[in-house]
């Protein structure tokens, strides 16, 4: 009589090497189901079963034979010493999960696959042996509630493949355990059997696991959703480590995560328990904080990292990727999603809370011999996947971003923060003048990491360059600067014409500084000596009594203190009120320039309009559209480089909008009409600087006169005239054309009000007898064109506050000598008490 440990062992052998079964298929499945005992799902451990493991003649199928082997393995050598329920059970699961790798495997001969398949489709209907190994998962012997695991799973796998129906019994077990997670084993189980199925199925070489994977995932679609909640919001208390069955479900569902992503890319499936981690990352990142261990947190970034890339489940999917898939729209959506959350973690200290501390690397991955401990250093497997975390979220980012602004500032931000998480944990220490060491240092162990993130710097870089690129291309838009029949492409130099062309404008940078060197020269040699001539000497400043009150006041508060102020500083400072009033005078007076400076910049001012306007009278008094204003816009665009470059040069910043639309006639009248009139105005400042009164009022009255005329009649009536009305005989109206007659016209706003201060001073000037140049209320500061004005009134200024200044020396000598004079009276004992302050 054998025993059925005897007959599953022959069995086991047998089909371990692939044979066929000779018995009847019933036969089989007597011995395979699992010999559980009455008391729920636990095993009977008395060591004296003997006689209960005995096959009775009116059980056991008489007609089974199987063959004796001479060799046995030697596990199954240590099964024949042990007659116990467990390692029955455990024999039992084990032919089970033998045969149906046979029924997989390609290698197996056809009718024994049959035989073996038919046996597993007999035992699935004849008992209900799904929920005898759910049951198991409970069991305290660890080996067998993993083997019951792992048969389960290939009977799960053998169901879908045979396209037979779940049973309902499972799904009710997942929804029991996974609907919330708890601390029990049968959670880990559960987990572990849907993640094998899965890799089963990406395993499979079928065009038809696509199919084989959306009916398993069907019933658990919402269920891994709530679970996905249920696990993230863990809390910890102070001090409270998280258990291992929590690990363990942590450590197991990231795994069925990056499996369920690897679908949605490879086999383009989509269900909604695709998208949590994308459309719920933030409470993910709370795993930092958890009371685990290290390697469990270094998995979690690893596993985002893999995310961001897409290279989720690459080992099980690579070379078995469709090539013609339908798009997932959605795909790039949830990646933006992740990459948002990873920046957002980074700001809220994920640099600063993870630690990188690891074991020392050793080559080879040998242990480090006794004697050599290195102290630990950084795990570097960290620090290349936090690197690659933000590389590749801020390229993600700046994908779907079009602030070029918004772009930069986010780069240089987090750039800046992972470059000072970096430089410490790299050693030697990070060069400031190669901003590119640190991707070669941190990725130098790992090609593929390097390779993704040169390919993320790039993408970024690219990016950059080409919404500057978007940028360039939307500025220089021909309609608007250009007529609706008029190209670029016209604007091009041909058959011996030379056309003006924006780039043009860059020749003003070298220009401009020969302009100040020249500006230089011109000051010392040749306005100096003419000032000298003038009779304008060096002034040499006041200097006042250094007071540190006084200057923290000047320097922060205000430089010119009120009535009060002047009292509070007084009473500080131990001073009468008119010795601070002095003091803030001097002190605004030594940041004021000179008179020989004022003349020097006057002359030189002088000397620059007076030579371009005689220059641009000898260029265009020939021009036919200085007398003709129709000649202006025939034949626009034209070739007028030479006739107007000193002009442009002159006044870049106000007319580089008409080189670059080749407004180049237009743009010569309006500089010599404006310019015409600073000659006068420079060289009355001049005479007034030398103190020849009449001679600068005469000038000044020829200044006014001519701008008048120049600004009110000439400009508005023959300028405007020309740039607004006349173009719409030859042109339709296009946006330059718009902006340029805009500027025109507050430029003439400007003019009008100019005009009004012009005419207020020549009113007092001549019905109060006052010089142009003495009034106090003298024009008020305007824009660049009015900067002389300021310069006449500060120059007024200033002089009244010499001759106060002057004045309250005569007074402060007086009152010196009144003094000496009352201290005689009073004698030497008597004190005078200053600002009616009381003396100690």
């Amino acid at each position: 009589m054998k025993t059925l440990f005897e007959v599953l062992e022959q069995l086991y052998k047998k089909i371990l090497l692939g044979a066929t079964l000779e018995n009847d298929s019933h036969d089989y499945v007597f011995y395979l189901y699992p010999a559980f005992s009455d008391q729920g799902c636990s095993t009977t451990t008395s060591s004296d079963c003997s006689n209960a493991l005995d096959v009775q003649d009116k059980q056991e199928p008489s007609s089974v034979s199987l063959p004796t082997f001479s060799v046995a393995p030697v596990c199954l050598q240590r099964y024949s010493q042990m007659s116990s329920t467990g390692e029955i059970m455990l024999l039992q699961l084990t032919v089970i999960k033998v045969m149906i790798t046979r029924i997989l495997s390609v290698e197996t001969e056809f009718h024994a696959k049959e035989k073996y398949r038919d046996i597993i489709k007999i035992l699935l209907k004849s008992s209900d042996i799904e929920s005898q190994l759910t049951c198991m998962f409970q069991n305290s012997e660890k080996l067998l509630s993993h083997m019951a695991a792992k048969c389960f799973a290939l009977i799960l796998y053998f169901q879908l493949k045979e396209k037979i129906t779940l049973s309902n019994s499972w799904i009710s077990f997942c929804q029991k355990n996974i609907s919330e997670y708890s601390e029990s084993n049968k959670v880990v189980y559960c987990l572990w059997i849907v993640t094998f199925v899965i890799k089963e199925i990406f395993k499979d070489t079928s065009s038809q696991k696509t199919e084989i994977l959306k009916q398993f995932l069907t019933p658990f679609d919402t269920l891994f959703e709530v679970f996905y909640n249920s696990l993230f919001s863990q809390h910890f208390e102070n001090h409270q480590d998280a258990s291992n069955k929590l690990i363990n479900s942590l450590i197991c569902f990231l795994e069925l995560l990056e499996l369920l992503i690897a679908s949605r890319i490879y086999l383009k499936l989509h269900f909604t328990c695709q998208r949590i981690l994308f459309l719920k990352a933030s409470c993910v990142f709370d795993v930092i904080t958890w009371p685990i261990q290290a390697f469990v947190k270094r998995k979690l970034i690893v596993f985002i990292k893999k995310c961001l890339l897409c290279k989720v489940g690459e080992d099980l999917c690579r070379g078995s990727v469709p090539v013609f898939m339908p798009p997932d729209n959605l795909l790039d959506v949830d990646l933006l999603a992740l990459a948002s959350a990873v920046l957002h973690a980074v700001d809220l200290g994920l640099l600063r809370i993870l630690s990188v501390l690891g074991k020392h690397s050793c080559f080879g991955g040998g242990e480090v011999l006794a004697g050599y401990e290195h102290a630990p250093g950084p795990d570097h497997v960290i620090l290349r996947t936090l690197s690659l975390l933000i590389i590749r979220s801020l390229e993600i980012k700046f994908q779907n971003c079009t602030s070029a602004n918004e772009m930069k500032v986010d780069y240089q931000r987090f750039m800046s923060e992972l470059l000072t998480f970096l430089k410490p944990h790299l050693q030697p220490s990070l060069q400031s003048h190669n901003l590119c060491e640190w991707l070669s240092r941190v990725f130098i162990e790992q090609d593929d990491d390097m390779l993704e993130a040169a390919k993320a710097s790039l993408g970024i870089y690219l990016k950059l360059t080409r919404m500057f690129q978007t940028f360039k291309e939307w500025f220089w838009l021909e309609r608007f600067w250009l007529p609706p029949t008029i190209k670029w492409s016209d604007l091009e130099d041909h058959d011996g014409l030379i056309f003006v062309k924006p780039s043009h404008l860059y020749m003003t940078i070298p220009y401009a500084f020969v302009l100040i060197i020249i500006r230089h020269f011109f000051q010392k040699f040749i306005a100096s000596p003419l000032a000298k001539t003038f009779g304008i000497k060096e002034e040499v400043q006041k200097k006042i009594i250094p007071n540190a009150v006084l200057e923290n006041f000047f320097k922060h508060s205000t430089r010119k203190p009120s009535q009060t102020d002047i009292y509070g500083l007084a009473k500080k400072c131990n001073l009468t009120e008119r010795q601070v009033e002095r003091w803030f005078r001097i002190r605004q007076n030594q940041d004021r320039p000179c008179k020989m400076k004022k003349f020097q910049e006057s002359c030189w001012r002088f000397t620059f309009y007076l030579i371009i306007t005689i220059a641009g009278i000898a260029f265009l008094y020939d021009k036919p559209w200085v007398y003709d204003l129709w000649e202006v816009w025939n034949g626009y665009p034209r070739q007028d480089f030479l006739a107007t470059v000193i002009h442009h040069l002159a006044a870049v910043s106000l007319m580089s909008f008409s080189w670059c639309a080749n407004y180049i006639r237009s743009g010569t009248l309006v500089m010599i009409v404006h310019d015409v009139a600073d000659i006068w105005l420079e060289s009355a400042k001049m005479f007034s600087y030398a103190g020849w009164k009449q001679t600068c009022n005469a000038l000044f009255f020829i200044f006014s006169a001519v701008f008048l005329i120049s600004r009110l009649i000439i400009f508005p009536f023959w300028i405007l005239y020309c740039t607004l009305i006349l173009p719409l005989h030859y042109l339709q109206p296009f946006f330059s054309y718009i902006f340029l007659n805009l500027q025109l016209m507050v430029l003439q706003v400007l003019n009008l009000y100019w005009s009004y201060l012009i005419l207020k001073m020549l009113k007092r000037s001549i019905f109060t007898k006052e010089p142009y140049f003495t009034s106090s209320s003298s024009f008020f500061p305007l824009i660049a064109h009015l900067q002389s004005i300021r310069d006449v009134r500060s120059d007024t200024e200033s002089e009244h506050e010499e001759e106060e200044e002057e004045e309250e020396e005569k007074e402060e000598a007086t009152e010196g000598k009144e003094t000496d004079r009352l201290k005689n009276s009073l004698g030497a004992n008597r004190h005078l008490i200053p600002n009616g302050q009381h003396g100690c």
